[in-house]
């Protein structure tokens, strides 16, 4: 029986696959500069090296830039890797990395285009250095702290949170109330229905659309009026908002209660687990809900997600370099063990994208699905792979962005003493937004291609912009896909007259149709806008969310739909 594998080495091993992906595409990403831009190629190797330097300490505990940096048996990186890991700053890094290159002999490529830099800037050491640091700031890249690029952006949040059903918010619903409605329209029934009985979370994951969650407040008397009105329009729902573990018990009470419910989904991050005899509470209390259901209630299943990756489960370092996972991958096993007497219960693990999903012959064996499967394995456990699908399409390659593979995206699997129970895993992509946006761009993969695929016209395979209804516990009805498209308060103003605005609003279903019109509209109103958006954007979904996540983008959006 093997033992999982050590903290220490686990963190040593992710970080060097990951410095790797990251020093690749750096490379790689400068020389097709290069290609372009002639003159560039004598500035290549700073640029990508630069990133190096300013990744590891981004990613890596200095108690580790030794251990990591010895990813490479290759004698030349030698002296590389002390650069890396014993310079002051970028600056001197550059300083450092030119001086040693003009020490090599000519022969050598390195040399020759250390010299290069030189004539460019006619053999001025500090001219050369400064046109360096020139491109670097213009570059982008980890030119802001991470820390308060999140700081920032978290305040943008909390500013566009602020316009959520404000003045601009409310011209624009009075303009869809002003809309003539449907003659005859059917009763409002959807495939599914969003809960959100709160929107927090007590990790921050790198990976994460939010870094500011809007406050929820309501009382039991008004969450119990939003699950009837769930059961109304729907038979299925996802508990969704963060981490739902102190909301579990309105959960059973929606199980046991809504009769006309057939499918009860809820996320979690699996962080309720980490005590063994808590987990098994919550798995019995759910099987118990589901017991406790009316005779003449439609049968019912519970959908479990659970949050699970290489962001949720990602070993960290304090500031002494002790390790500890964000949410320890013991605890979803402890989950498993937990699910596996039940019945009527699904489990799934949804997952993150990375390259380790280009190779699915290793999927199970490297980062967190490994460190999962050696945890299992060492509880007696044989995990054994069932079925594996691949995307629709090919997506670029983290490392290389020259490169498309398709990934996969969904397996089933289970225990070999227990094959008639399947765990599904849900692969999908990371958008750039939130506090995604300071990944390293070869952390995961993304719809780039995708999205310019779409806006040159073509009509590829993607999921749609998913527009049936959000309900919040105190009243507020969003988009799945979109939070910020409120229709408005419930409480206040009456189921009736939101479900008239969803069968009414152009804009939600602008949305839903993917109209690249939108996107027209936007440009005429803002294009410099448009312009930078389109640069951070990381698939159509995320522009569509950009292009609408103000309110006066809203309303001036659904005005110009109108005319």
């Amino acid at each position: 029986m093997n033992a999982p594998q050590p903290l220490t080495e686990a963190y040593i091993h992710a970080k060097r696959s990951a410095f790797k992906l990251a020093v690749n595409r750096a490379t790689r990403s400068a020389a097709a500069r290069a290609e372009d831009e002639p003159a560039f190629a004598a500035h290549a190797p700073l640029q990508a090296y630069r990133h190096a330097w300013h990744w590891l300490r981004e990613n890596v505990h200095p108690r580790y830039f030794d251990d990591v940096l010895a990813a490479s048996a290759n004698p030349s990186f030698a002296t590389l890797a002390e650069l890396l890991a014993n310079t002051e700053s970028g600056d001197a890094f550059a300083a450092a990395y030119l001086d040693y290159g003009l020490s090599l002999p000519t022969e050598d490529g390195l040399n020759q285009t250390m010299r290069a830099l030189l004539a460019q800037h006619q053999n001025d050491r500090q001219a050369a250095l400064h046109a360096h640091a020139e491109l670097w700031r213009d570059s982008g890249h980890y030119v802001v702290p991470v820390r308060e690029s999140v700081r920032a952006e978290q305040m943008r949040q909390k500013a566009l949170d602020a316009e959520l059903l404000g003045p601009l918010d409310q011209e624009r619903l009075a303009l869809i109330d002003a809309l003539p409605d449907p003659p005859n329209p059917p009763p409002v029934r959807f495939d599914k229905v969003g809960i959100i009985p709160r929107m927090s979370c007590p990790q921050s994951c790198p990976h994460c659309l939010f870094i500011h969650r809007s406050p929820v407040r309501a009382s039991d008397k008004q969450a119990r009026e939003v699950l009837k009105q769930a059961q109304r329009i729907s038979g299925q729902m996802l508990f969704s908002g963060g981490d739902l573990t102190d909301d579990l018990p309105l959960f059973y009470h929606a199980v046991e209660s809504l009769n006309n419910v057939a499918r009860f989904a809820i996320l979690l991050n699996g962080e309720f687990a980490i005590e063994t005899d808590n987990a098994r509470r919550v798995l019995t209390a759910m099987q118990s809900a589901l017991n406790k259901r009316s005779r003449k209630a439609k049968p019912a299943r519970i959908a479990l997600q659970i949050s699970f990756d290489d962001f949720h489960q990602e070993i960290q370092a304090n500031h002494r370099g002790e390790l500890r996972e964000r949410i320890p991958v013991a605890a979803i096993a402890n989950i498993i063990e937990a699910w596996l007497p039940t019945s009527d219960i699904e489990l799934s693990l949804q997952h993150k994208q990375t390259s380790a999903n280009f190779d699915p012959r290793t999927l199970f064996s490297q980062g967190a699905l490994g460190r999962l499967t050696a945890q299992l394995a060492a509880r007696g456990y044989s995990v054994a792979v069932d079925a594996l699908s691949h995307s629709p399409r090919e997506k670029q390659l983290p490392q290389d962005a020259a490169k498309a593979a398709r990934p996969v995206s969904y397996a089933t699997f289970h225990l070999q003493k227990f094959p008639h129970k399947l765990i599904h895993l849900m692969s999908s992509v990371i958008d750039a937004y939130g506090r995604a946006a300071t990944l390293d761009p070869s952390a995961y993969i993304n719809e780039k291609s995708l999205l310019n695929a779409w806006l040159n016209g073509a009509q590829p395979p993607m999921d749609p912009f998913d527009r049936d209804p959000m309900l919040w516990l105190d009243g507020r009805v969003t988009l799945f896909s979109a939070t910020h498209i409120c229709l408005g308060n419930a409480q206040t103003e009456g189921w009736e007259r939101v479900w008239s605005r969803w069968r009414k609003d152009p804009l939600a279903q602008a949305l839903a149709q993917m109209d690249r019109t939108l996107i027209e509209r936007f440009a005429a109103l803002w294009p410099d806008k448009l312009a930078q958006l389109r640069r951070q954007a990381t698939s159509p979904h995320y522009l569509l969310y950009a292009v609408t996540e103000s309110s006066e983008s809203r309303l001036k959006l659904t005005k110009s739909l109108i005319e």
